[in-house]
């Protein structure tokens, strides 16, 4: 579910940027573009926890620098079959929501114990059997109709 993995991601910045600063420029710059982001490929990205190598060549036409950053980040990614705690958010006639960190989870009627009576900001155990990854957030099917899935108390 959370992994550390080593990434890289190519910025483009203007000259005008060439100050003495300019290692934090690109330091701020990475995170605002990469923290909070998602890829299919590679999961949530949750924090970027070291920057292993900078290197940059100017771009002749624009005069732009284009920086390639390989960096380590810890991302979310969830996998089919995991069990996860997380939070009640909403019950609607369809099912639960639920969220655990930024991964918003949706659990059936079909996949809910009749016996279960779960109300909002209840903490929940759940086994994920199925996941999506956008743009910009981490979707996951789950169920807590197995043994030692429900409400924990």
């Amino acid at each position: 579910m959370f992994f550390l993995t080593p990434l890289t991601h190519t910025l483009f910045l203007p000259p005008n940027t060439l100050t003495s600063s300019i290692h934090n420029t690109i330091h701020t710059q990475l995170y605002q573009e990469k923290e909070g982001s998602c890829t299919s490929d590679h999961g949530y990205i949750l924090a970027i926890t070291t920057i292993n190598n900078i290197g940059a060549i100017i771009v002749e036409s624009t005069g732009h620098i284009r920086i390639k950053i390989k960096y380590t980040a810890i991302v979310l990614k969830p996998e089919k079959g995991e069990i996860l705690d997380a939070n009640v958010n909403e019950i609607n006639k369809l099912g639960i929501f639920a969220s655990c960190g930024p991964m918003n989870i949706f659990i059936s009627n079909y996949q809910i114990p009749t016996v279960m009576n779960i109300e909002k900001n209840t903490q929940i155990r759940l086994k994920i059997i199925g996941t999506k990854i956008d743009t910009k957030k981490v979707y996951a099917i789950g169920t807590i109709n197995e043994d030692s899935l429900g409400i924990i108390y």
